[in-house]
């Protein structure tokens, strides 16, 4: 009997925000990166994918060390840092004119997650730019009762017939 098994890693980062901190290391107040870290593996014996190992480090711009940020934090970034992610992505597929799938991305974060602001932001532009003006109007009404003073709130609105 043979028997074959091979797996792939992809690795990669974003580096997410900046935030100057106090760093422990090199007792000095600089510059720190949070840069978040996607693992994924791939087994191909019986093709699965594996769910990811997710991480974020902080990295200081003064001594340039890397160090893993404590396990509760860094869930409730990578919380943060996925729905960025995917409102991202969201905008990408506009661009495309791929707006069921922008639309798809949008309701599951939103799902999740129905104050998020720029999700709700990327979702009226998607009802818009779908002619979709009824629906569009139930996010533009909440952004511009918490954003009244937003330009690009304002410049939705111009957009509504």
């Amino acid at each position: 009997m043979f028997f074959a098994h091979w797996s792939s890693t992809d690795s990669s980062y974003r580096d997410m925000e900046r935030r100057q901190l106090d760093c422990e290391r090199c007792n000095e107040n600089t510059q720190h990166t949070f840069r978040y870290h996607i693992t994924k593996t791939k087994h191909y014996s019986v093709i699965s994918i594996g769910a990811g190992e997710k991480t974020v480090t902080l990295i200081c711009h003064g001594c340039l060390l890397e160090t893993l940020i404590e396990k509760d934090t860094s869930k409730e970034l990578m919380m943060g840092y996925d729905k960025e992610i995917a409102v991202g992505e969201s905008n990408e597929y506009m661009e495309k004119g791929n707006f069921k799938k922008a639309e798809k991305k949008l309701k599951d974060i939103l799902k999740k997650d129905p104050k998020h602001t720029q999700a709700i932001f990327s979702m009226s532009k998607c009802m818009i730019s779908q002619s979709r003006y009824d629906e569009a109007e139930t996010y533009l009404k909440y952004l511009e009762s918490n954003f009244p003073e937003a330009l690009d709130v304002k410049d939705l609105r111009k957009l509504m017939p």
